[in-house]
């Protein structure tokens, strides 16, 4: 109850003031080699090897970039193609950060077309959200939290929990 009224308002409050800093976020886009599964995809469907070898081969080779301590997209062809030989210089298209964004097109995924498609409909559907929950309440709901107030009496507290809940879960 409590808990929920208090994080809507400081999400809201994070989500207001939240600056992006792009140069760290594109360092971790590569840690960790997320893109592993690009490859194996890209071996799959491109050089046509059953799956359970192309995670084995890809394995091999992101083991190989971690001991250079490379980036898959950075990583020299050849040293690819002494693991599997069918690698051609086009497997660093699907490499880069951008290629690996674009390939995600399921539903909820990560393709461009996804987030523009989804951001006004997900916009829409907060403002809706945010309209329902009264202006009496929602006053009460950011005071209470800023701590501009005493705590807020356990039947208002509980009315506003209970309207978010029923809000969120339409």
């Amino acid at each position: 109850g409590d808990s929920l009224a208090r994080a809507l308002v400081a999400t809201a409050g994070m989500v207001g003031d939240l600056k992006a800093n792009t140069h760290n976020m594109r360092a971790a886009l590569t840690d960790g080699f997320p893109n592993a599964t690009d490859l194996a995809d890209y071996l799959v469907r491109v050089l046509n090897i059953p799956f359970r070898d192309a995670h084995h081969i890809t394995g091999e080779i992101v083991a190989l970039a971690d001991s250079k301590r490379v980036a898959l997209s950075d990583m020299a062809l050849s040293d690819m193609q002494a693991i599997e030989p069918r690698i051609t210089g086009d497997i660093y298209s699907v490499l880069s950060v951008e290629a690996s964004v674009k390939s995600r097109t399921s539903y909820g995924c990560t393709a461009p077309q996804n987030v523009k498609k989804n951001v006004p409909i997900r916009t829409a559907e907060v403002r809706c959200m945010m309209k329902r929950i009264s202006g009496d309440l929602l006053l009460a709901i950011v005071l209470s939290a800023c701590g501009r107030q005493p705590a807020m009496s356990d039947s208002l507290l509980h009315q506003a929990s209970k309207q978010c809940l029923d809000i969120v879960q339409e």
